[in-house]
């Protein structure tokens, strides 16, 4: 078999499995390549909806914490998996610290929302919230 022949089955071999590959994970838009447990958990929190609770809500106010510092939980956050406890009935929980900030966040993962329960930090204590 001469050198160009075999350039050209390798050639065709090669784009009908490219083709096979694109037809069949090519319109998915879940594949991520998050394979440490912080990033996973993060990248799961991302996905659904962010509610906050009343305490929450009012120190997120007192802290003048804008939607951009927030996201940046969800992003650049570090989950401390000891004050974690991710297999409570019915809805896991994960601590989140974010070190610029210097502000530590509970987050209770439901099935679609992360719903933020609690946040701590050094500015928290100014603030007068349930």
């Amino acid at each position: 078999m001469k050198l160009i022949q075999r350039f050209k089955y390798y050639g065709v071999g090669f784009i009908l499995g490219a083709g096979l590959v694109y037809a069949l994970f090519g319109q998915r838009t879940d594949i991520s390549c998050n394979y440490f447990p912080n990033a996973r958990v993060l990248s799961h929190l991302r996905q659904g909806t962010v509610e906050y609770s009343d305490s929450a809500a009012c120190k997120i106010e007192c802290m003048e914490l804008d939607s951009t510092a927030m996201a940046g939980f969800w992003w650049y956050g570090d989950v401390d998996f000891r004050a974690s406890d991710p297999r409570r009935e019915p809805f896991g929980r994960y601590s989140i610290e974010h070190a610029d900030l210097a502000i530590h966040v509970l987050v209770e993962n439901r099935d679609s929302i992360s719903f933020v329960l609690d946040i701590t930090g050094n500015n928290v204590k100014e603030c007068d919230c349930p």
